[in-house]
């Protein structure tokens, strides 16, 4: 048998332990969604590793959802400006220097900071990230416009809060400059939250391009799936969704593909400093 590396074994421990603190929220998140009846449905990474392997992709760090954009707010007021469980939300309004386009579950007993976000004041913790679905116009057209706009809005935030290199760097100069974050954040949660009649599509809020653009049917139901040896909620029409995103899904990556996506500074779980 070959012999691991120990940055690989290294590599492998800190995802086990994180991927065990994750599920533990996302049954908590599952509980406090039910009880306010909130739709929720797994979502790229994680709704593929429930469908292949009943679980997480062993070498996934992170778990995703998807909500429906309409209930933005509301899920904003179930947690209000403190925690439910060891779980917060996070986003512009509430964490001072957010950098993301969309909110987090964050656990209060957790510390984790990246390091493409170490310059910031920002401090994160073990997350659920969640994506808004976002309905949108049936006029191709339009659809583009709006789309058009989402991405420029995403490039003002990202050039505001991430560091770039090289020639690049005259892009955070200026976003500094002519940049308003929260502005920006603001008209981007209100493309969230718009509700459209009878949209035959949904775009992810995560996502850009082909890939973001989804049919509306497969989130009309829910199918409850095996996950981590419990259930989750995953769209009824996951294997159209699936498919769309990443073809063949049930063919495994390459082996160098096979790798934790997150560059970790700094983890801290219930006390515990693992790096």
């Amino acid at each position: 048998m070959a012999e691991c590396s120990k940055e690989a074994y290294h590599t492998d421990a800190l995802t086990k332990k994180m991927q065990i603190k994750e599920i533990s929220m996302l049954k908590k998140l599952a509980s406090i969604f039910e009880e306010k009846g909130i739709t929720f449905f797994l979502a790229c990474g994680t709704s593929l590793g429930c469908a292949r392997h009943k679980g997480f992709i062993p070498w996934d760090d992170d778990i995703d959802i998807y909500v429906f954009g309409r209930d933005y707010e509301k899920i904003k007021s179930v947690f209000g400006d403190g925690a439910i469980d060891n779980l917060e939300f996070q986003d512009y309004s509430i964490t001072r220097d957010y950098p993301y386009p969309y909110p987090k579950i964050v656990a209060t007993d957790t510390i984790l900071v990246e390091d493409s976000l170490k310059h910031l004041s920002y401090r994160c913790g073990v997350y659920i990230d969640v994506f808004p679905l976002v309905e949108v116009s049936n006029n191709r057209i339009a659809r583009f416009i709006s789309e058009a706009v989402r991405y420029f809005r995403y490039c003002e935030l990202k050039a505001y809060y991430f560091k770039f290199s090289g020639p690049k760097k005259i892009l955070n100069f200026f976003a500094r400059i002519f940049v308003k974050p929260n502005r920006v954040h603001k008209r981007l949660c209100d493309q969230y939250s718009s509700k459209r009649n009878n949209p035959l599509f949904l775009v992810d809020a995560g996502a850009f391009g082909k890939q973001a653009l989804l049919k509306a049917h497969c989130f009309e139901e829910i199918e409850m799936m095996p996950f981590e040896k419990t259930l989750m909620p995953m769209a009824k029409g996951y294997k159209d969704y699936l498919t769309h995103y990443y073809g063949d899904y049930m063919v495994l990556p390459e082996e160098s593909q096979r790798v934790a996506r997150h560059h970790i500074r700094e983890l801290a779980i219930e006390g515990e400093k693992i790096v």
